[in-house]
């Protein structure tokens, strides 16, 4: 969760004939599911329009004609709906009818295509495999029963560590503390690894916790020292770090449930971002559309939901 997929426009061209297929397509790849749309090619609903718009060109007879020009409708509004939202991809190699090399630079999940494929390697998918019984598209679970390891928490997530361009965690709890330090340094690790895809060089990602966390508080200066001495040697090049602790206003939203809140879709946590030593397990869910929406304006920075008064602490790897 959240996995990438990239879509060949002719094989977007040809979903428009198979009505059964692409309603549920389009529902599986979507926010606040575990699938999305790789941005790769860019613009792919444009290019499966052209391709319709050749074979309307062609066409010599009327009825031939009238049922391309059908079809560049369909296909325009298939994309549409099927390309809400996509990953970004920067500096992605020029679409010359393969993924090869853009696979290589960071693989996708799966890649939806009818053509031959250029390697064996390559997870090429097509229909027969979107009508399969256990087709990951339609079967990935939008819940994770994960341990509490910082390895498999940091596994649970790498899909959407590595999709995203833009990455905020929340947790009231976040301090410097091994629990937190394991965990965080094995994601600013995989979130550097896709730093060349998902960013045109250097990216800030941000923390948000809380200032007043009962038996654990500590005054601003102590909190920022704290992360100034220990964080920057867990953040790898490429990656800024921006940690703003709030709190809560009169009568207003509080400060409780974790959350990782992403432009590709956003996870919660039942207990938090942390590692446990005990046998503890989590559940990780995905938020559905409008809790992302929700969730993700009220801890934008400066939100009217929480005071942010608080100057945030900025860091740089060591």
């Amino acid at each position: 969760m959240i996995h990438e997929y990239a879509v060949d426009p002719a094989f977007l061209l040809e979903l428009v004939d198979k009505q059964d297929l692409a309603s549920s397509f389009c529902r599986a790849l979507t926010i606040g599911s575990a699938c999305i749309t790789a941005g790769y090619p860019e613009d792919v609903g444009a290019k499966a329009r052209a391709l319709a718009l050749i074979q309307q060109e062609s066409a010599t007879e009327p009825k031939h004609k009238a049922k391309w020009q059908e079809r560049v409708k369909q296909v325009t509004e298939l994309a549409a709906e099927c390309t809400r939202t996509t990953t970004k991809r920067c500096n992605a190699i020029p679409w010359a009818q393969s993924f090869a090399g853009e696979h290589d630079r960071l693989p996708f999940e799966g890649i939806l295509s009818t053509r031959e494929p250029d390697s064996d390697a390559l997870p090429h998918r097509n229909f027969d495999w979107l009508r399969s019984r256990d087709c990951h598209l339609f079967a990935c679970p939008g819940s994770r029963l994960v341990h509490r390891s910082a390895k498999n928490l940091n596994d649970a997530l790498t899909p959407l560590l590595r999709n995203a361009s833009m990455i905020t965690f929340v947790d009231p709890y976040f301090f410097v503390e091994d629990r937190f330090r394991q965990t965080y340094k094995l994601y600013f690790d995989t979130i550097a690894q896709a730093n060349h895809v998902r960013a045109e060089a250097e990216r800030t990602i941000a923390i948000v916790c809380a200032v007043d966390t009962g038996k654990n508080s500590c005054p601003a200066d102590e909190f920022g020292n704290g992360c100034e001495e220990s964080l920057p040697a867990l953040l790898p090049n490429g990656l800024k770090l921006m940690i703003y602790r709030i709190r809560n206003l009169p009568s207003a939203q509080e400060i409780h449930n974790r959350y990782i809140l992403t432009d590709i879709g956003g996870v919660m946590f039942g207990h938090g971002t942390d590692s446990s030593v005990n046998a503890s397990y989590d559940n990780i869910s995905l938020l559905d559309p409008a809790s992302l929406t929700h969730w993700k304006s009220a801890y934008t920075p400066n939100s009217s939901a929480f005071d942010w008064s608080e100057p945030p602490v900025f860091i740089t790897p060591q």
